[in-house]
C-alpha cells in the first residue's frame, strides 16, 4: 500500500437524480452538489449505492463523475466508486475517473458469482495497477453476496495503492476488527450512519453518508461535536440520524429525493428498477421529517 491521500469527516453519497426518461438529470445533480458544499461537508463518494452506479450505464456514470468534479473544482475530495459487472468496465470507469480529475476511487467485490478470495485480491490488484489514484475497497455484502473480513482485508492492504475500505457490512464487529489489524496509514471509512458516532469514537477516520444527502448540516455538527469531544452532543445527534435513516429507508433511495424537494430543491427521480415513493409514503415522510428535524422548517 503507498499513497498518502487522506479521507475525512462527512462524505456523502451522494445522489444521482434522473429524469422521467430515465437520463441523468444534469441541473439537479448541479444543485444537490452546489446545496452540499453550503453546508461544507468535507467530500463526495459518487455513483457508490445511494448514487445508483450499479444500475447505470458507463456512460451515465462518466457524466455524472464528470459534473460532481466540474462543481467541486477541488474544494473538497471526491472519491468515484467504479465497481461493475463487468470487471473491465470497472478498470475503464477507474482510468476516465483518473482522467476527469478525480481524488480517488473506490470498487465494489466482484459480486454476484461469489468468486472468492483469491479472485478478489486479483482483481484489485488489477485495479490498482490501472489508475495512480489511490484505490479503496467497498464492502457491502448484502449486495454483493461476499464479505471482505479482517484477515482478507488484511491482504488487499498490502497491494500498491490500495489505501483503504468503506465498510458498509452493519457489523460493527466486523468494523473493530478492521481497526485492528490495518497497517497505521491504512483508512477505515463507516458506511453506516446509525452508528457512525461510535464508529468515529473507535477509530474510524470519516462517515460515507446517505443522510448527509437530505440533512448536510446535521451530520457535520455530529462530526464537529467528535471533534471537540462533546459527547453527549454527539450522542443525541447520532439517535435524530438514526431515526432519519429509518424514515428514510424505504422505498430505496427516493425518500431522500422527496426530502430534498421538500427542502425546496430540484433533486429529480430515481432509475429503474427503483420506484418513487407513493402518496401515502410521502405523507409519511413529511410527517417523519417534520417531526425529527422541525428546524427544517417542513411544514
Amino acid at each position: 500500500m503507498t499513497g498518502k491521500f487522506a479521507l475525512e469527516g462527512i462524505v456523502t453519497a451522494l445522489l444521482t437524480p434522473f429524469t422521467p426518461a430515465g437520463d441523468v438529470d444534469q441541473d439537479a445533480l448541479r444543485e444537490i452538489v452546489r446545496f452540499q458544499l453550503k453546508h461544507q461537508v468535507h467530500g463526495f463518494y459518487v455513483c457508490g449505492t445511494t448514487g445508483l452506479g450499479p444500475a447505470m450505464s458507463s456512460d451515465q456514470r462518466r457524466r455524472t463523475a464528470e459534473i460532481v468534479i466540474q462543481e467541486t473544482s477541488k474544494k473538497i475530495p471526491v472519491v468515484v466508486q467504479v465497481g461493475a459487472s463487468d470487471p473491465q468496465a470497472g478498470l475503464e470507469l477507474a482510468r476516465h475517473a483518473e482522467k476527469t480529475g478525480a481524488d480517488a476511487i473506490e470498487s465494489l467485490t466482484p459480486f454476484y458469482y461469489k468468486p472468492g478470495e483469491n479472485a478478489i485480491i486479483e482483481y484489485f490488484t488489477e485495479l490498482a495497477s490501472a489508475t495512480r489514484l489511490p484505490v479503496f475497497v467497498y464492502n457491502i455484502p448484502s449486495h454483493t453476496g461476499n464479505n471482505v473480513d479482517a484477515s482478507l482485508l488484511l491482504k488487499l492492504s498490502r497491494i500498491p495503492n490500495v489505501v483503504g475500505v468503506k465498510d458498509s457490512s452493519r457489523d460493527f464487529v466486523q468494523l473493530v476488527d478492521y481497526l485492528s489489524v490495518a497497517p497505521a496509514e491504512f483508512a477505515v471509512i463507516n458506511g453506516t450512519d446509525s452508528y457512525l458516532f461510535a464508529a468515529l469514537c473507535a477509530g474510524a477516520q470519516a462517515g460515507v453518508s446517505a443522510v448527509s444527502n437530505l440533512a448536510p448540516e446535521l451530520m457535520v455538527k455530529m462530526y464537529d461535536a467528535f471533534r471537540k469531544k462533546e459527547y453527549d452532543l454527539g450522542r443525541s445527534l447520532q439517535l435524530k440520524i438514526h431515526a432519519l435513516r429509518k424514515a428514510t429507508a424505504k422505498p430505496p433511495i427516493a425518500p431522500l429525493l422527496e426530502g430534498l424537494k421538500l427542502r425546496g430543491l430540484k433533486s429529480g427521480l430515481v432509475k429503474s428498477p427503483l420506484r418513487s415513493t407513493n402518496r401515502d409514503e410521502l405523507v409519511q415522510l413529511r410527517a417523519d421529517l417534520s417531526r425529527i428535524l422541525p428546524e427544517l422548517g417542513i411544514e
